[in-house]
This record gives structure tokens, sequence and C-alpha cells, in this order.
């Protein structure tokens, strides 16, 4: 946190007692000292728990979900390793490996391609459907492996404090706002690889449709679209004011 906000422990303050030595209490309001002055894209887009291959993906059925959709996904069939395996059994299987939602993949590959709910466009790149283009790596499983890889170097990279920016094909980069979650920052990250702007909310315009793909590929209720009108807003306060949660 200390990172995060860029602060010291004496920077921040609470009406309550802060432990010294353990864990602070879900919901006590902590006040923090802005030295980062104006920052951009503070929107949560998804829980902790919607990032990695938590229980909440326990009783999701990634391949019914999948034959339900009716996608291009539904009929895809790649060898991996020897291993003749279906667009389903891709997913489960990089969902595994790299403990990240089955569901969260799903709706980076139906952002990216359109293969979960429907069919890619006829010029569509079918062997790097997210978009990566690594010499070498084609197919679903090593572009799902690379998505895997770099959500996590967001979502543990914040929560260690060693990812604090967002950083661009441009060479542009943008500080990451300090309240977000590790979920929402695991997503910033992975979308900052394929993005070449940040100004004129070019950046903001191209992630705010994903949570709609989100709600469509997970079964997470009340998961829907929020309103995003505060996606290009800075905050310019001399304090901030978290309510620490389970986000």
């Amino acid at each position: 946190m200390l990172k995060r906000f860029q602060v010291t422990a004496e920077q921040i303050s609470s009406s309550e007692p802060i432990p010294a030595q353990a864990l602070i209490p879900s919901g006590q309001k902590l006040l923090i000292a802005n030295h980062l002055g104006d920052l951009t894209y503070p929107g949560a887009l998804l829980p902790d728990s919607e990032a990695i291959n938590s229980p909440t993906a326990a009783g999701f059925n990634i391949d019914e979900f999948v034959q339900k959709a009716g996608g291009y996904l539904s009929t895809y069939s790649e060898n991996v390793y020897g291993e003749e395996l279906s667009g389903s059994q891709i997913v489960q299987r990089v969902a595994s490996e790299a403990s990240v939602s089955p569901r969260l993949l799903l709706a980076v590959l139906e952002y990216r391609s359109h293969w979960v709910l429907g069919n890619p466009p006829a010029n569509a790149d079918i062997g790097h459907p997210i978009g990566f283009r690594v010499p070498g790596n084609i197919g679903l499983y090593p572009e799902l492996v690379l998505t895997g890889t770099h959500l996590n170097i967001g979502y543990y990279g914040w929560r260690l404090g060693n990812v604090l920016y967002l950083k661009f094909p441009d060479g542009s980069q943008v500080r990451l706002h300090p309240e977000l979650n590790a979920g929402t920052v695991a997503v910033q990250y992975l979308f900052s690889l394929f993005t070449t702007r940040i100004s004129g909310g070019g950046f903001c315009m191209r992630i705010k449709p994903f949570r709609t793909y989100i709600a469509k590929c997970s079964a997470i209720p009340g998961l829907g679209q929020p309103a995003w009108s505060h996606c290009s807003q800075r905050f310019g306060t001399t304090a901030f004011r978290v309510a620490l949660s389970a986000w």
C-alpha cells in the first residue's frame, strides 16, 4: 500500500487504531495523503476473485458454456504437446496452469477475437486470436498462456507494489490509480500491451466495453455494465479516502 500511494506509514491516519503489526480490519477507513497529483482510469472492472482461479469458478462448466454459446471456439481444436485438445480443454488447461479465472480468459478471447459467442471476421488472424503475435507461437494455447502470464504480472505485481505504471507500446506511460484493486489492474495491464495511445481517452475507450464481455462470459450475479462517465475523471484532491474491502 505504501508503494502504491507513495507515502510513509506516518502519512496514513484513521479514526480507529491502526494495528502496528497485524492485518488492518476490512471496512476500516484510512485517510492517506495524496502525493501523486492527478491520476486517470480509476474505475474498477471486476473483483479479485474473478481475476484468479478462485472458488467462485468452481461450479463453472467451461465446455457447457462454450457449447451453448455456439461460437467458433465450440468447434475448435488444437494439438498441444502431442495431445489434441478442444477449445474448452485449452481454456481449462491454461486456467489451471496459470491460476487465472476461466471466465476472464473467455471474456478476453471474445473481446479480442469474437471466438466465444460468434465467429471471427473473415480477415482475422486465426493463429493469434489475442494478438500477441510472438514469432513461433501460433495457436490458442500459446496465446492464452501469454494472456494468463500478463494478467498475473499485473495482478501480483500490483499486490507486491512492483507494478505501479501502465506502459504502452508507443513508449508513453501512466501511473496507476492507487485505489484500484488487483483484479482491475490485471486487466488494465493486459490491455495496455495492445493500446498505442492514452491521450483523448483512447485507452479508456478501448477498455470500457470489456465489462460487457465479462458479464456475457460469466455467471456473476449483478456484474452488469457500470456507469463509465467517471472513466476519464482526474483526481486532484489533497487526500485519498480508502475503505478496505475484500476486493
